[in-house]
């Protein structure tokens, strides 16, 4: 019977990861004699106890990775590209080992090499992590890629985990105000799904404005952010009660205190970000598909349950 779990690689940025990470937690939690490790994640949230996630039932206590400030760019690109080369030599030889060792296994979910190159285990496009898994997994399994899932297992460990990921990212208890966190992505969501989660600033300035149309009086303030730099005045200087999140690309904080911010809003408008997706996901916030904000007359948030079949939300939290 499976014991232990190397989550080798998969998922890619901060976002990604927190989404794997809560599956392979709540599977952690259902079945307490498992440890758990998840590599990907150590790029931005260390372990202060041990290398797992999770382990006889318990989950591990987090650090966040703070970036260096001030490091020279060449230096540091270097130094990333090294860490990069020496990340993916590790993550191969462990699964051939793994491949070869008897009584333990190597598997691939999804993209045949995780997009690092060739790795050597058993193939599947998707994995449910329950009992038949763990029934039929040999003792230890090396596992990588994307769309290994428990949905009812999240479902019912949500309470714990998320507020186990809030005590890491939220310093301080909310302060009553109704907070509108509204989550822009960058020119990459161009190439994304065919673009069409890409909105420009002038229909963000659209989709905020209808919805502080609706839902004026309920609104105390609102707070935005962005994966690259923008022209806020024309975003703010509308509103007496509107801010920039010192988080947002080219503001003097990083992407922790961008999600501490959305974590502590009750409502969060996105075009399907990971990012906003799990920050509303461990703060309980209220979902609104900016799309849908555009072409609907009536404005509704979206269940936490229906983020996976919704048009576009789904691509991002499958």
């Amino acid at each position: 019977m499976l014991k232990r779990i190397i989550c080798t690689h998969g998922g890619g940025r901060f976002g990604n990861q927190l989404l794997n990470y809560i599956h392979l937690t709540a599977l952690g939690l259902e079945y307490p004699f498992l440890e758990i490790e998840q590599w990907g994640l150590n790029n931005y949230l260390s372990s202060t106890d041990n290398k797992f996630i999770i382990s006889n039932g318990q989950l591990t206590k987090l650090n966040k990775v703070k970036k260096p400030v001030g490091s020279n760019v060449l230096f540091t690109n270097l130094v990333n590209k090294i860490k990069t080369l020496s990340s993916r030599f590790r993550i191969t030889i462990y699964h051939f080992y793994f491949f070869l060792k008897p009584n333990a296994s190597s598997i691939i979910v999804g993209d045949d090499g995780c997009n690092i190159g060739f790795i050597q285990g058993d193939k599947y496009s998707s994995l449910v992590l329950d009992d038949r898994f763990i029934n039929s997994s040999n003792k230890t399994v090396c596992l990588a890629g994307w769309e290994f899932r428990n949905w009812d297992l999240v479902s019912k460990w949500k309470n714990e985990i998320s507020t186990h990921l809030k005590g890491v990212f939220v310093n301080q208890e909310q302060d009553g105000k109704n907070v509108l966190g509204v989550h822009i992505r960058g020119t990459d969501f161009k190439l994304y799904q065919g673009g069409m989660l890409y909105l420009s600033d002038e229909k963000w300035r659209f989709v905020v404005s209808k919805f502080l149309k609706n839902n004026n009086s309920k609104v105390g303030s609102h707070v935005y952010l962005s994966d690259e730099e923008k022209e806020w005045s024309k975003f703010i200087n509308n509103y007496n009660n509107a801010k920039v999140s010192i988080g947002s690309v080219g503001y003097s904080g990083d992407l922790f205190d961008a999600f501490s911010d959305l974590i502590k809003c009750k409502w969060i408008i996105t075009t399907g970000s990971t990012f906003a997706l799990m920050a509303a996901w461990i703060g309980n916030a209220s979902v609104y598909s900016a799309n849908d904000i555009i072409s609907n007359d009536q404005i509704n948030s979206v269940n936490v349950d229906d983020w996976r079949t919704h048009s576009y939300l789904k691509g991002n939290w499958m």
